[in-house]
């Protein structure tokens, strides 16, 4: 079990691709701006380094941030998709072997709890890099918190300042991300084959979604789950009925038993 994560350059091309885009109107912002344009009604320096502040504002950053999850983290787990049957194929079955039932079974879910965790530690590390960045060097803010809950939400009542936020942030966004990677994982078990896991995964998380918005309330849509954090008005029972959809697919696979571990 030597090489327990394959292929970590790929991962590495998704954080480097998640920290380019979330900073890129900032880098722009210093590479283009000009301190000696004639319509400068002031120092070029310092109004330079009041946009800078601006781009890298804590509100500023996290908005980008939320607009490119719902691309880049669905890819992320496809990509560790193709590790768990990696695992499951090559490393599980043949140090125990799948006569083993109990054992295996159990390695196999460990094996799942694995890599969901290594999806929610990337992005606790993209987390954490947006945040100090715009504590060190951005303004360290965000804007009408409470407006994104109701009066007579709990959350509203909770939620009363940056910190409280930025926790009910990492850990909305961190039980999706954990639980999305489940039902992908589940989803290789049931068809056993990536390709029909990946485009059945990113059926139910992309080209499914805008079709049930028609008929559905956002919290019953399992990719609303990641983007929850930037709708208003949203209720502690919404954000919990979002992951239950998604487990209740997980629990349906399950039950359908149809796969056969090979």
């Amino acid at each position: 079990m030597k090489k327990i994560i394959p292929y970590k350059s790929l991962f590495l091309l998704i954080i480097f691709a998640f920290i380019f885009l979330v900073f890129k109107d900032a880098i722009h912002h210093q590479l283009t701006f000009n301190i000696h344009a004639p319509d400068l009604s002031g120092n070029g320096l310092e109004i330079k380094a009041d946009f800078l502040r601006s781009h890298l504002s804590l509100d500023s950053l996290l908005s980008r941030f939320n607009m490119w999850q719902s691309i880049l983290i669905p890819l992320l787990i496809i990509l560790t998709v193709s590790q768990y049957i990696f695992m499951k194929r090559c490393v599980i079955k043949n140090y125990i072997g799948k006569t083993i039932g109990n054992l295996y079974s159990k390695n196999i879910f460990k094996t799942k709890l694995y890599f969901s965790c290594i999806n929610v530690v990337i992005f606790l590390l993209l987390f954490i890099i947006i945040t100090v960045t715009s504590f060190l060097l951005g303004n360290f803010e965000f804007l009408n918190i409470r407006d994104y809950f109701p009066e007579n939400s709990f959350l509203h009542n909770t939620i009363t300042d940056i910190w409280t936020y930025l926790i009910y942030y990492i850990t909305t966004k961190s039980l999706a991300i954990f639980s999305l990677s489940m039902l992908a994982y589940y989803l290789a078990d049931y068809f056993n084959s990536f390709i029909h896991a990946s485009l059945s995964f990113l059926f139910i998380v992309w080209l499914a979604t805008p079709v049930l918005h028609r008929f559905l309330p956002f919290y019953l849509i399992p990719l609303v789950s990641l983007m929850v954090t930037s709708f208003y008005d949203v209720y502690f029972w919404q954000i919990i009925s979002l992951n239950a959809v998604i487990w209740f697919m997980i629990l349906l696979i399950k039950w359908r038993n149809k796969y056969e571990v090979d």
